[in-house]
C-alpha cells in the first residue's frame, strides 16, 4: 500500500547513516552537515526530542531538539549561545541537559526530493505536541535565511529583517522555511546578526521564531 502522508517516530540509532545522508544533501553544498557522531550524542542524551520521517518506509527527514532555558525579553544573540556550546560542530554541549523550560531546534532537514510533500510540516508539529505534553513554555526556532545573501548579490542590498518580510507573488513569504514555521502559528521574534557566522548563505544572520502552546 502506498502511504501519502508522512509517518513521524521517535528515531533509532540505526537511522543514523540515513540521517547523515539528508544531513549531507541538505547543508553539505554549503559546508554546514554536521559530522554523524554529532548526531549520535544528540541521539544519546535526547532521545525524546529526535525524531524521523518516513514515507513508505524511507527515511525522507528528520528534527532534533534540546531543551535549554529562554527569556523571550533576552533571546539568544547566536546559535552557539542558545545551545550552550562554541565550536560549530562540538559533540557536546550544555544544551543537552534537558533542563529549561523551551525546546529549541538543533536542526532540521528534508531529503531535497521529498520537499513540499509535507515532511517539514509533519516533523514541526511533532515538536509543538512534544513541548505541549511536556507542559514546556516554549518552542524556539533559530532558522537560516539561506536566499538572503543570493538575494543581495543580484538585486542590491537590503537589510535582514527587510528580506525576512519579502513576499512572493502569492503574498506569502519568500524564504521556504519562515514560511513554513509562520504558517504553523511561530511569531518573530528578531532577526540577529551573527547568530551562526558560518552559515555565508545568510550572511551569518538567523531569524529567530517562537511558538507557545495554547495554554499558556
Amino acid at each position: 500500500m502506498i502511504v501519502t502522508s508522512p509517518v513521524v517516530r521517535l528515531t533509532l540509532f540505526s537511522d543514523l547513516y540515513s540521517i547523515q545522508a539528508i544531513e549531507q544533501q541538505a547543508y553539505g553544498p554549503d559546508g554546514l552537515a554536521v559530522p554523524i557522531e554529532v548526531m549520535a550524542y544528540r541521539l544519546a542524551h535526547s532521545p525524546q526530542s529526535f525524531w524521523v520521517a518516513e514515507l513508505n518506509g524511507l527515511i525522507t527527514g528528520y528534527i532534533t531538539g534540546v531543551i535549554i532555558q529562554f527569556d523571550p525579553n533576552s533571546p539568544p544573540k547566536s546559535r552557539a549561545q542558545a545551545l550552550g556550546y562554541q565550536e560549530p560542530q562540538a559533540a557536546t554541549y550544555e544544551g543537552l541537559s534537558g533542563r529549561g523550560n523551551t525546546l529549541y531546534v538543533a536542526s532540521i532537514a528534508v531529503q531535497p526530493k521529498f520537499i513540499n510533500k509535507g515532511i517539514g510540516t509533519a516533523l514541526i508539529k511533532s515538536t509543538q505536541q512534544f513541548v505541549a505534553t511536556k507542559g514546556l513554555q516554549y518552542r524556539l526556532a533559530g532558522l537560516r535565511i539561506a536566499g538572503y545573501r543570493d538575494y543581495c548579490d543580484k538585486l542590491g542590498n537590503i537589510s535582514a529583517t527587510e528580506y525576512c518580510d519579502l513576499k512572493n507573488q502569492h503574498g506569502l513569504l519568500q524564504e521556504p522555511w519562515l514560511r513554513l514555521y509562520t504558517g504553523l502559528g511561530f511569531k518573530f521574534l528578531k532577526v540577529q546578526e551573527e547568530y551562526y557566522p558560518p552559515d555565508q548563505a545568510s550572511k551569518g544572520y538567523g531569524a529567530l521564531l517562537v511558538w507557545q502552546p495554547k495554554f499558556i
